[in-house]
């Protein structure tokens, strides 16, 4: 067993990894770097423990899998990737509430929205279209504009999915009651 010391590259603090050498006395400290790192040692225990992102329950398959990829990217500092990933969970979630016509982009998805969601998250929603659009284009985003856009992802899935799920659970135990 080995006792590291490293580096969190997203919260920027210590971290130490308890690990087990995978390849036997076949590595030498100074060429141990990233993803060789993983290829020489099977870290059994990191603390701090790294923090557990929530998924919003009842999520359709593409939307989980373009949030995980967004939360993944961010996770490993890839704010960029992260930024439009988000972006691209929003659209995709706004594709699996309502079909639209295939040329409407984000913002006319969003925009028909206002028939059915409060003003507050329709700005949420623009606002996490500007972030990723402001990524892509002009690379212009920071660490904390990006947690809160995923912030506002967040809470958008829970509005658009979770909460109709356990309200119609809701329902139904009271109809069996």
């Amino acid at each position: 067993m080995v006792s590291m010391f490293a580096h969190c590259k997203n919260c920027g603090r210590g971290v130490v990894v308890y690990a087990l050498e995978t390849n036997a006395g076949l590595y030498r400290p100074e060429h141990l770097t990233g993803s060789s790192l993983f290829e020489a040692f099977a870290p059994i225990l990191v603390w701090p423990e790294p923090a557990k992102t929530t998924v919003p329950e009842h999520l359709p398959p593409e939307v989980e899998g373009f949030l995980d990829e967004a939360d993944h990217s961010f996770a490993h500092g890839k704010l960029r990737l992260a930024a439009a990933g988000y972006r691209s969970t929003l659209e995709q979630a706004l594709k699996a509430i309502m079909a639209m016509p295939k040329k409407k982009d984000l913002k006319d998805r969003i925009e028909a929205m206002k028939a059915f969601a409060p003003d507050a998250l329709i700005e949420a929603m623009h606002e996490i279209r500007f972030l990723g659009n402001d990524a892509v284009h002009d690379g212009t985003t920071s660490k904390e504009d990006i947690a809160a856009g995923r912030d506002f992802v967040r809470l958008f899935l829970v509005y658009a999915f979770e909460l109709p799920a356990k309200v119609d659970a809701a329902k139904a135990k009271r109809a069996t009651a």
